[in-house]
């Protein structure tokens, strides 16, 4: 043994003078080792094996191994889990035939057809037939007009008029060839326009039931023009491809100039209006290219496409079948 080895102590005044054993010291205690010059050389410290802890362990090892024994992949198999395929339900999907009928029909409300009133004598012969139509003032073919409309629509407001709604229209397709929009995204906000109009609510009502004659509708004379741009902005959301500068900045200043209805406004009742809609802007084409056709026609286009394009495709629907009065 060298000369440092010797001279290496336990260093600590209590533990020199201590009468315990060796091992109680070295567990309860941190002992300093130093060289004979008194350098220190080593600190330690003993922790006390503890067998009291072991048979917790291996109880806790011994039962995740029989848990993971469990999740085997024949258990998930037998296993039950709720079923949630009853909401994947297929809706509005891309093809020609509707997956439920619909209660809009789009010549309903405002049929292309009826543009003259009673003065119109329809001559029937056996291979000729052919309408003689009078002339008649503006005003009273208007008039005429809103009476065939009450007739027909009894339950919609007194104060909803056919010419009123046509008027709303026309404004809405002026909008929209100012800012370039898409023809499509007009005849949207015109289903649009219509379901809200044949609905039988008001718009600061939360029930909504078909329109009675002791009931208000949702659309009257005093907030047409607002529901009409709300329904644009709507269809703007949802279907325009292409957005001018500003985003909507520029859609809600062509809206003021034409129907003098502030911004403010038309935000503070889109998500009124929106769920009147049932939250359903994604309406089936059985219900949007009829006004879609109707729009092309007043805009003097031979058919579909022409307006697309000769590269463009597109799904050609037929017309919704229509009782002929006679």
């Amino acid at each position: 043994m060298t000369e440092d080895e010797r001279h290496i102590l336990y260093h600590g005044s209590e533990f020199a003078k201590s009468s315990v054993s060796l091992e109680e010291n070295l567990n309860h205690h941190a002992v300093l080792y130093t060289t004979g010059s008194g350098s220190p050389l080593m600190l330690s410290s003993v922790i006390r094996y503890q067998d009291d802890k072991a048979p917790n362990k291996i109880r806790r090892r011994r039962i995740n191994r029989e848990y993971l024994q469990q999740i085997t992949k024949e258990a998930l198999i037998k296993k039950k889990a709720n079923s949630f395929a009853y909401l994947m339900s297929q809706s509005h999907a891309l093809s020609p035939d509707p997956q439920e009928p619909s209660d809009y029909d789009p010549y309903f409300l405002d049929d292309p057809e009826l543009k003259t009133g009673k003065n119109r004598t329809v001559i029937s012969l056996a291979c000729y037939m052919g309408s003689v139509i009078q002339y008649t003032r503006p005003s009273d073919l208007k008039r005429e007009l809103n009476e065939h409309f009450r007739n027909q629509h009894p339950n919609i407001d007194p104060s909803i008029t056919l010419s009123k709604i046509r008027k709303v229209k026309a404004d809405l397709l002026a909008i929209s060839e100012d800012l370039d929009l898409e023809i499509s995204t007009v005849a949207l906000s015109y289903a649009y326009f219509e379901k809200l109009i044949l609905k039988g609510c008001d718009l600061d009502s939360d029930t909504c039931e078909r329109p009675t004659e002791s009931r208000q509708s949702l659309v009257t004379k005093e907030n047409r023009k607002l529901v009409a741009c709300v329904c644009l902005l709507l269809a703007y959301k949802v279907n325009e491809p292409k957005r001018p500068s500003g985003e909507f900045s520029v859609l809600m200043k062509a809206m003021y100039k034409y129907m003098y209805v502030s911004a403010k406004d038309i935000k503070d009742h889109e998500f009124q209006v929106f769920a009147q809609l049932e939250f359903n802007l994604n309406l089936p084409r059985q219900e949007v290219l009829p006004h879609f056709e109707q729009i092309l026609y007043r805009q003097d286009y031979l058919n579909v496409q022409e307006y697309l394009g000769e590269d463009v495709d597109f799904f050609a629907v037929a017309p919704l079948h229509r009782k002929v009065e006679t």
